[in-house]
């Protein structure tokens, strides 16, 4: 709309106080050539800031990430982890490349198999899964009680699983006084 009434009121305007063509011609050759130099300074300025809204977001979601009380993890659907914030590996006492060097399989005690299989399915067929309780391998080998929920998103083509794992400890221990 600006640009329309930009053109429209300076060529106008240029016809009714120029009187040589000529003249005009030039004038209006120029007055393109400013509207193309302050649309491009406009069209700069926004997207200058929009890419600086998005580095913002992204450092404010990274943080989130970072500093959520709640592990969160994302994996592979065969389980292999990719990541996994601090609280993740609060949990279990591992270090990101630890954990990376092992499958959900791994992690999670031979008695909760079948329950991790059910949901998995659910996982798989519906998108999300949980909340449900079940222990992870701490890295002395004692099991940890936690919630888990877990949902499958699209990344990069590849579908993958992002996962809460809630430390539930303090809470079984009240559960058990």
């Amino acid at each position: 709309v600006v640009g329309s009434l930009w053109i429209l009121f300076s060529d106008s305007l240029l016809h009714a106080v120029v009187d040589n063509p000529e003249t005009e011609i030039k004038l209006q050759t120029i007055n393109g050539w400013a509207f193309i130099l302050v649309t491009a300074t406009l069209v700069f300025f926004m997207t200058r800031n929009l890419v600086n809204s998005i580095r913002h977001m992204a450092n404010q979601n990274r943080r989130l990430f970072e500093e959520s009380p709640i592990g969160l993890s994302l994996s592979r659907l065969d389980g292999t982890v990719i990541y996994g914030n601090p609280a993740v590996l609060a949990v279990t006492e591992r270090t990101l490349e630890e954990l990376q060097s092992l499958s959900h399989r791994e992690l999670t005690p031979k008695k909760w198999a079948e329950i991790d299989r059910i949901q998995n399915t659910l996982l798989l067929e519906k998108g999300s899964c949980g909340p449900y309780e079940k222990e992870i391998l701490h890295r002395d080998g004692h099991p940890v009680p936690v919630r888990v929920r877990a949902r499958i998103l699209e990344r990069h083509g590849e579908s993958l699983i992002w996962a809460s794992i809630e430390d539930i400890t303090e809470m079984k221990k009240v559960e058990a006084e």
